[in-house]
């Protein structure tokens, strides 16, 4: 920490508010102490790789000063000449005391202090508004107020690999940051300055790869023994960054979610962070018989910010390094063999995230060739890998080295995903493959949900088909007859080659025509008034009944329901069991705000999702229109059309027999049915409407369909469609002149 007297405080002092950059206008300069910047970002903060003076170059600094509630109180931009040094603020001590009417201190806060370096962005201070105002290249200006709204601004830097190259879009310097936490920068002592430490660390990860010659290859492009016309179809040692991770925030508070919008595959390159130099092979006669020799090596550079796929697939979002390696290889019955080129995939860290301001260090050693096309390059596993952070003091490796070679050659198995889907399609090949070694599949369990949403397992394997294509890498292809029982099919995949763990897939089926199902929770209304099954509202309704006819409306609410032919619908919860039926209560609120629950004999808790891709000679597919009441329109046109997706109402909406289309349509509209999703919350399903008359048709085709996917959900005589009355010619009820209702709803 460094201490000045209180005379020279002051002229260092004049001297910075006479040089600093003034965002809004002169500062009047302080007579109290200083507040000393020490910043550092100097040689023994970088990558000890070499002496590179742009990984420690800083051209200019903010300091951003934040009050413990997060909101800004100060910020200034000053220009720096060295990567380290100090700077003082442009206000003192004082500024920054808490100070009553009069302008007495009365206490002295702690605040903190980010100090940033090399942020590209433009920035104005509005001291009176305690306002950043900030805007990238190109972009528009915004208002910033806190440290959580400044420090997720988002960076990117599309070159950050090319960092340091001299190039024009490439990046000159790195991003850096410190935080100096809940400090005082005031207090009642006025004869010395307060100094603060300011340890810059980049934004960005450094990686660097050694990639060295075994003893069975020589990196070379041929020229040397006079055969260079086997290397014509050659692309040069040449490389590029797959998923290279280029976006951060200004503050290392916020890490960027591991989405592909924040990766980019770069172009190809050979530029100076690819050190590719191989020396000859043939010129040197003593390596054909056998004796030790230098062996070659190259390396590679590059640059990526903070990123974390963890539990990711490694296809998608791995960054690694494509490596074309042009190389002559020893056969094992002697002679060599050359290939021009021989692309390699290296990972460019062990685990699954990168952190800030870290050194990543790769070893290869080489001893056997690549993959002839960049599109399938060879995958190195078992890599020797490094982390040490930029301050380390590291020059050298720490543990043993990888030999690769022919004998003990790399054993590796990758899959493109883990899931896929088939739509009313027989064959799919979408699933690619890359191995050390030849691969086998085999298709170790079939099976689909029944009506009641139970797992069934299909044990005639002869359905399903699956084969790999020969050779080291390439795609599975999966035949399999279409479902016939309107269900999805899932098929579950094993991939293996016998030397790593097996890896699968999952392949799911869907027919032209297909049904699934979820179980519901409660139904309720929406004009009951706010009462469910878990609260309540002052009137507690829980049933309704007394249709109006001639008013088109609802005449009475019931604090009470059952099976009184007085009660309408009442509301109904669903429990369950394990063949996947369920126990359905009505349920209503008692004096002591508990619920209390009746039995109802009705078993099937589940709503159906139906979903058409092709229309037929009986209807069309198509959204239908609904009335200015929100009901489904009343039309020939209408009654012919069949929503591609529309799900069923459960058992949970069973009502007594409505009177009229209106009394049905209004049924409908009003109606609420639940169900819990994969975490436990209850959403609640309240667009329901009257089905057409094509829709009533479908769910009839569908329920008697042999192993149906769905229940018999419509088992009455007749039903109210939006234009009236519709049979169901297949039902084993009494014929009459009654109609039931059953609501459904599109289902996107």
């Amino acid at each position: 920490m460094k201490r000045v007297s209180n005379i020279f405080a002051f002229i260092m002092l004049l001297v910075c508010l006479s040089s600093c950059i003034k965002e809004t206008g002169s500062y009047v300069p302080h007579v109290d102490r200083g507040i000393v910047i020490d910043f550092s970002a100097d040689a023994s903060t970088k990558a000890t790789v070499g002496s590179i003076s742009y990984e420690s170059h800083v051209d200019h600094l903010d300091i951003l000063v934040f009050k413990m509630d997060g909101s800004l109180y100060w910020h200034e931009r000053v220009p720096v000449t060295s990567s380290t040094g100090s700077h003082t603020l442009a206000v003192g001590t004082q500024y920054f005391a808490q100070k009553d009417a009069s302008g007495n201190v009365v206490s002295h806060p702690r605040y903190n202090v980010h100090v940033l370096a090399n942020c590209p962005n433009e920035i104005t201070f509005n001291e009176q508004s305690r306002t950043l105002i900030m805007s990238s290249t190109g972009g528009a200006a915004k208002e910033y107020r806190t440290a959580g709204e400044i420090g997720s601004v988002i960076m990117q830097e599309p070159n950050l690999h090319l960092s340091g190259l001299n190039l024009p879009a490439a990046p000159s310097s790195f991003l850096m940051h410190s935080l100096a936490g809940s400090v005082y920068l005031s207090d009642d002592d006025t004869e010395k300055n307060i100094v603060i430490d300011a340890q810059l660390k980049r934004a960005a990860a450094k990686v660097i790869i050694t990639i060295k010659e075994g003893e069975r290859v020589e990196f070379t492009e041929g020229d040397d023994f006079g055969a260079s016309n086997l290397f014509n179809e050659s692309e040069g040692g040449t490389y590029y960054i797959r998923n290279l991770p280029y976006k951060t925030t200004l503050f290392p508070q916020d890490r960027l979610t591991s989405e592909k919008d924040n990766l980019l595959t770069t172009v190809r390159t050979n530029n100076a962070h690819f050190s590719w130099n191989p020396s000859s092979y043939l010129t040197d006669t003593e390596k054909l018989k056998g004796e030790t020799s230098h062996r070659d090596e190259v390396s590679l550079v590059t640059y990526v910010y903070e990123h974390s796929w963890t539990n990711q697939g490694v296809f998608e979002y791995e960054p690694c390094a494509v490596v074309n390696l042009p190389l002559i290889s020893i056969k094992d019955e002697g002679g060599y063999e050359v290939h021009a080129n021989s692309w390699y995939k290296i990972p460019l860290t062990k685990g699954t995230t990168f952190e800030r301001n870290n050194c990543y260090k790769v070893n290869v050693i080489i001893n056997y060739a690549g993959a002839t096309s960049v599109m399938e390059p060879i995958v190195v596993p078992d890599i020797n890998y490094e982390v040490i952070n930029y301050r380390d003091q590291n020059n050298g490796w720490n543990t043993a080295s990888v030999n690769v070679s022919q004998s003990d050659r790399p054993k590796y198995l990758t899959i493109s995903d883990t899931e896929v889907e088939m739509h009313n399609v027989t064959f799919n090949e979408e699933i690619k493959f890359t191995s050390s070694s030849d691969v086998t599949v085999t298709v170790t369990e079939i099976y689909y949900y029944n009506k009641f949403g139970v797992k069934k397992t299909v044990t005639n394997n002869n359905l399903v088909k699956v084969s790999a294509t020969p050779g080291l890498y390439g795609a599975i292809s999966v035949n399999s007859s279409l479902p016939v029982n309107n269900t999805p099919r899932y098929i579950k995949v094993k991939v293996s080659n016998g030397e790593v763990q097996d890896k699968t897939f999952l392949v799911t089926q869907y027919p032209l025509e297909y049904i699934t199902n979820i179980q519901g929770y409660y139904s309720y209304r929406s004009d009951f008034g706010g009462t469910t099954y878990e609260k309540y509202a002052s009137s507690k309704y829980v049933a309704v009944g007394n249709w109006n006819e001639s008013g088109k409306n609802w005449k009475s609410y019931y604090n009470a329901g059952g099976s009184d032919t007085k009660y309408f619908f009442t509301s109904k919860v669903a429990t369950q069991k394990s063949d996947g039926t369920s126990t359905i209560n009505y349920y209503k609120w008692g004096n002591n705000n508990k619920v209390s629950t009746t039995s109802v004999a009705l078993n099937n808790g589940r709503m159906y999702n139906v979903k058409l891709t092709s229309s037929s000679g009986e209807y069309s597919l198509g959204v239908p229109k609904l009335d200015s009441r929100g009901y489904t329109e009343n039309s020939v046109e209408n009654s012919k059309l069949v929503c591609p997706s529309f799900m069923i109402a459960s058992q949970l909406g069973a009502t007594y027999a409505p009177t009229s289309v209106e009394q049905a349509a209004s049924h409908c509209s009003q109606y609420v049915e639940t169900y819990k999703d994969s975490s436990g919350n209850v959403i609640h399903l309240d667009d329901w409407r009257l089905p057409t008359e094509e829709e009533i048709k479908i769910i009839i085709k569908f329920q008697y369909v042999q192993d149906a996917a769905m229940d018999e959900v419509l088992s009455g005589r007749y039903y109210w469609s939006a234009t009236g009355q519709v049979e169901n010619t297949k039902s084993s009820s009494a014929s009459g002149s009654n109609s039931a209702v059953r609501c459904i709803r599109n289902a996107f």
